[in-house]
């Protein structure tokens, strides 16, 4: 399932920057790195969804909705002119879409983000993200082994 939404994700990532420099006409400075960047942050963000998703079902969409307010608010991006207020600025250092912005936008003006921070960062989300879907796969896995064996121990026939 991650192999397949993420090449969906960095699909959609790779096109939105060649349409943004072929259809919008957005000048890029770096476009390598956008690129780079682009399916980084793709793959992140698909980790954490998967991650949410797999450990909360159908609540783990929301989840991931609220995550991705709380990011959006602790960028400060909705709020022009004016920094995001102390805790949602802490946070957002640590928050995969801040890291995202900060590397689009020295890919857009050349040289100005923290690169070596923005990958870190943007990277261990896509591990964790990672991690723990297999994680709550492998439980599953060994759930469903224990159970099975009981189901068919019980339904062996007695001598």
């Amino acid at each position: 399932a991650f192999a397949g939404a993420s090449a969906v994700a960095v699909a959609g990532s790779l096109l939105m920057v060649v349409g943004m420099q072929l259809l919008v006409g957005i000048a890029v400075a770096e476009p390598a790195q956008l690129l780079g960047f682009a399916a980084l942050a793709a793959l992140a963000f698909t980790a954490i969804v998967q991650a949410l998703v797999v450990l909360f079902a159908n609540r783990g969409w929301i989840l991931a909705l609220l995550l991705l307010v709380i990011q959006v608010a602790a960028t400060g991006v909705p709020l022009t002119g004016f920094a995001a207020p102390g805790p949602l600025a802490a946070l957002g250092a640590f928050m995969p879409l801040t890291r995202a912005i900060d590397a689009f936008q020295g890919a857009l003006a050349g040289g100005r983000s923290n690169l070596a921070i923005d990958a870190v960062v943007l990277g261990a989300w896509l591990l964790g993200g990672v991690l723990v879907t297999l994680a709550v796969a492998a439980g599953l896995g060994q759930r469903g082994a224990e159970d099975g064996a009981g189901d068919e121990a019980m339904a062996a026939p007695t001598a």
